[in-house]
């Protein structure tokens, strides 16, 4: 068979363009930019509300018994004083997601802003703070159980809850990431049912003013202050919508509003539940663990209320899964960046799912259901949340001081530095109040975080942050150092062959990172297959050019092909080194876990530090090209990236006559 008949065309004259940078293949990925990236948003104003109010309830199924046990009748004046402390946290976040609109979330604005060290820390800490809000979930879920099957021996509910994580572990594996998004209108329906059955009690024959009259301060200002920092894991999942920051449309205005009202909506939600809770119990120092099951059975009978508690059991096993599926988003990212090992990286190929990151997860989670009460729970997982929000608004100082080019938020937080003083005191005081836990809590994070890097981090993370402590500590990361060297090398070559415009490199940069272009890989034809071999892992393996230029349409009919590469097809494809191919299977195995971006991809700073370069360019170019139609300017600018591709030596040209999209040499 012929080089024409087969794709091949040595030197033919039919329509060629290389790879890098022209027409089709460029506009291909540029209409990647536009249908998934910031260009074109998807996530309204009332989605950032929605989201954010079904990311909270599921902690406050539970917690309105707990809290009127603790300080009273005024535990619905607690959760008003804690909401205030989550406030400036809230300003805060809206100003890091505008600045840094990827995937990631809390773990990407502390490791940008505190390095590798403490990136290591405050990582293990958000991980930790995503963990007891999925054990919370399913140790919770318990409780009500309690009240549907009668009184059942504490060993039996511990044995339930672990069954619950079986199944939701086995429901993860399975790739069914599609609850995620049944769970998120499922939340909102409970959420206004479970407010009208409450609000129908206040004109219940259980109803009375006792406890507001005789038990308002129960254990004084110090046990009323230690409540409201009880509550404060119910507004955990306030500040979640920021790792889609990227998706969200007018991000200056619909994130940090789109917080505060739904903010103001469950605090408000979150009160009144509580105040009428309070209303119904005839002894207010017992604890009530099912609250729902309470004031369906005081509004309406014994029926409704163990309606409320089905209800309720579903909400919270199901905020055990989303906070599940979560949670191995953050190993991942830091497994990219260097900070634990490549094992957290490791997918199951038939569903993508992360399988190590989820076993390893579940078994801490299944460790802390059975050997841990749930007051001792949600005390741990309100001192996390807390200090993740104390370090956030310390990284807004960071940002502010230090003023790094890159960093131009879209919305800046009211009041600077106020707010983020006033969040800091908020922060530690009622970390202290929360007596052991808090300090057990902190010193875990801390502790665990330097380990993880001295033993790990340091011989492989591949970024440093805005601050440096590593200099001062003579412990900057060695991968890091190596990094820089190469890249200064690579610099060195392209400035003595031709000098790439900043827009070049830009769109090379993004396309190459970008969750959305890379989930797609299935769908890939043969010249995005060789675009990512050629550019992944900062072109590292553009030796072989050649060699996959005339292999690649082989083996590969579509990048639904690359789940079945192994090292035996890397070396038919051309990749002669063996320390190549075993890099080349773990950039897959990273390329394969991404199927949703907004669900379960996360970028690491690594990736950040070359996505946040792009971002002036991507303004640009939205501003130039706008809704495609003006493509002058970027077929000026393909023009100039393919005469860097001829000049440099490497020349991977796609021969787009036929739709194989093969390769020509």
């Amino acid at each position: 068979m012929s080089d024409s008949e087969t794709g091949f065309n040595q030197g033919a004259s039919r329509k060629k363009t290389d790879l890098c940078d022209t027409h089709d293949v460029d506009r291909k990925a540029v209409g990647h930019l536009g249908e998934h990236s910031g260009l074109k948003r998807t996530v309204g104003f009332k989605s950032v509300i929605g989201l954010n109010l079904a990311s909270m309830l599921g902690s406050c199924l539970l917690l309105p018994g707990i809290a009127n046990s603790l300080s009273g009748s005024s535990a619905w004046l607690a959760i008003l004083v804690s909401g205030i402390a989550v406030l400036p946290a809230c300003i805060s976040k809206g100003e890091l997601a505008t600045a840094m609109p990827f995937s990631g979330g809390d773990y990407i604005y502390l490791a940008r802003a505190f390095g590798p060290l403490l990136g290591a820390i405050t990582g293990i800490g958000v991980w930790l703070d995503l963990l007891f809000q999925a054990i919370f979930g399913l140790r919770g879920s318990t409780e009500y159980i309690k009240v549907l099957f009668g009184d059942v021996d504490e060993y039996i509910l511990k044995i339930i809850g672990v069954c619950l994580l079986i199944g939701v572990l086995i429901l993860n594996l399975s790739g069914m990431k599609w609850v995620k998004t049944v769970t998120k209108w499922y939340t909102l329906l409970i959420m206004v049912v479970l407010l009208a059955i409450a609000l129908a009690c206040f004109g219940s024959d259980d109803s009375t003013n006792y406890n507001y009259e005789n038990n308002f301060f129960t254990e004084g200002p110090v046990g009323f202050f230690e409540t409201a920092a009880y509550v404060h894991m119910g507004y955990g999942g306030l500040t979640k919508i920021c790792a889609l920051a990227s998706e969200v449309k007018n991000p200056g205005f619909n994130l940090p509003w789109g917080m505060f009202i739904s903010l103001f909506i469950m605090v408000a939600w979150f009160a009144t539940v509580t105040s009428v809770m309070a209303t119904l119990l005839d002894d207010i120092s017992e604890t009530d663990y099912a609250p729902f099951y309470t004031m369906g059975k005081a509004a309406v009978n014994e029926g409704m209320g163990k309606f409320a508690a089905c209800l309720c059991v579903i909400g919270m096993a199901s905020m055990g899964n989303v906070s599940l599926l979560a949670v191995a988003r953050f190993p991942f990212a830091m497994a990219r960046d260097g900070l634990v090992p490549l094992q957290f990286e490791a997918i199951w190929h038939r569903t993508s799912a992360p399988w190590f990151s989820l076993c390893f997860c579940s078994v801490a989670i299944g460790i802390c259901i059975v050997t841990l009460p749930i007051n001792r729970i949600v005390k741990l997982a309100s001192s996390f949340k807390i200090i993740i929000f104390v370090a956030c608004n310390i990284a807004v100082f960071v940002f502010r001081i230090k003023k790094p080019d890159w960093y131009d938020p879209e919305w800046k937080a009211p009041l600077y530095p106020y707010v983020q003083v006033v969040g800091i005191i908020f922060g530690i005081a009622l970390l202290c109040l929360m007596n052991v836990e808090g300090a057990i809590a902190a010193l875990a994070i801390v502790f665990i975080g330097v380990i993880a890097y001295l033993t790990y981090g340091r011989k492989y993370a591949r970024f440093m942050g805005v601050l440096k402590p590593e200099e001062y500590l003579n412990l900057v990361p060695l991968a890091y150092l190596e990094h820089e060297e190469n890249k200064k090398n690579m610099d060195t070559v392209i400035d003595s062959r031709h000098s790439l415009s900043d827009q070049g490199q830009a769109l090379l940069s993004f396309m190459i990172h970008d969750p959305a272009f890379l989930s797609d890989w299935r769908t890939w034809k043969h010249e995005e297959i060789l675009f990512w071999f050629v550019h992944v892992n900062e072109n590292k393996y553009q030796k072989y050019n050649l060699a996959l230029g005339k292999s690649v349409p082989d083996y590969l009919t579509s990048g639904s092909d690359l789940k079945h590469v192994n090292d035996l097809v890397l070396r038919n494809l051309g990749i002669s080194s063996e320390e190549d191919r075993k890099s080349l299977l773990e950039d897959l195995d990273e390329l394969r876990i991404i199927e949703k971006p907004d669900e379960l991809w996360a970028q690491g700073a690594a990736d950040v530090e070359s996505l946040i370069r792009t971002k002036g360019w991507l303004e640009m170019f939205k501003e130039k090209v706008g809704d495609g139609t003006n493509m002058d300017w970027f077929d000026k600018m393909s023009t100039e990236m393919s005469e860097y591709r001829k000049k440099s030596g490497h020349k991977l040209i796609v021969d787009l006559d036929h739709t194989s999209a093969t390769t020509t040499i």
